[in-house]
């Protein structure tokens, strides 16, 4: 009867196992402003399709370069991370799809976060794709990233920061295509959703039914450093709101505060949770 009790039992402490160290790692964690770092070109690699292999990308000369703090130690420059079948899939649809070939990018962090990013616009510009796989400690990583900056409908203006009186924040629809690549928006600005395994076209599909909701804006001619305005801008928010503190002078570097990492860490699980009771889908074809 005990053995019985027992066996019943063990999926929860291996739950609450898990919980637990994922609340100290929420706490303990330093997180970047900005992840990316510029890749350098390798002299071979693995061919994907002639725009993700050999298009040239010049390095941007926009301030989204990572400036690494004093405190902090600098990631070593390292050659290209070679790109794996998944991310050339993706790469090779999205290609299709007239979609303009940015670049590749690795985690900023190295180390474990052996993550590589190609990145893409959209032919009307409206829509910032990252074609995110590799791995973290050796667990095996593949998602796409979907982003919109914009606002609501009802929202007055654009970001007060990018220069207008008055206005309200920006914000950024996310619509991400695995579960773990969920992050919990300390500003509220950022807004996901996940459409689980979708295949691209359909991925791109659900992420534009968003904007029924949604006014989107254009990416300049500088996606990249459009999205990185908008990361320090949502940071500052943050920090305005008593939810993380800066731990380097240049502020690229923060922890949660109390408040912060509770949000972050009940944000991750509640999201989880629900997409399994009430998937992103269901809820567009509702609002449609």
């Amino acid at each position: 009867m005990y053995s019985c009790f027992l066996w019943l039992l063990l999926p929860l402490l291996i739950f609450l196992g898990f919980a637990a160290l994922s609340f100290v790692i929420t706490f303990r964690e330093k997180r970047y402003v900005w992840e990316l770092q510029r890749q350098e070109p390798a002299g071979t690699g693995e061919a994907v399709n002639e725009r993700a292999r050999n298009q040239p990308v010049e390095a941007p000369a926009s301030p989204y370069q990572l400036t690494t703090p004093s405190n902090v130690a600098a990631p070593a420059a390292q050659t290209e991370l070679p790109i794996s079948s998944y991310a050339a899939i993706k790469c090779r649809e999205l290609d299709a799809l007239d979609y303009q070939y940015l670049g590749s990018f690795r985690h900023a962090k190295g180390g474990i976060y052996k993550i590589r990013y190609d990145a893409w616009i959209s032919p009307d510009r409206y829509v910032l794709a990252f074609v995110e796989a590799g791995t973290l400690a050796s667990v095996t990583l593949a998602n796409m990233t979907l982003l919109t900056l914009g606002q609501s409908v009802g929202d007055a203006g654009v970001d007060a920061a990018a220069g207008r009186a008055g206005a309200t924040p920006m914000k950024c629809l996310c619509s991400i295509s695995t579960e773990s690549a969920f992050e919990a928006s300390l500003s509220g600005c950022v807004r996901t959703m996940l459409f689980a395994s979708a295949k691209t076209t359909d991925h791109i599909y659900w992420h534009y039914q968003r904007f029924s909701s949604f006014r989107p804006q254009p990416f300049s001619e500088d996606p990249i450093g459009d999205y990185y305005q908008f990361r320090q801008r949502d940071a500052k928010r943050i920090e305005e709101l008593g939810r993380l503190r800066f731990i380097d002078p240049q502020e690229t570097v923060w922890l949660p505060t109390l408040g912060g990492g509770l949000r972050v860490f009940f944000g991750m699980y509640g999201f989880m949770l629900l997409r399994r009771v009430y998937p992103d889908r269901w809820r567009l074809k509702r609002a449609s």
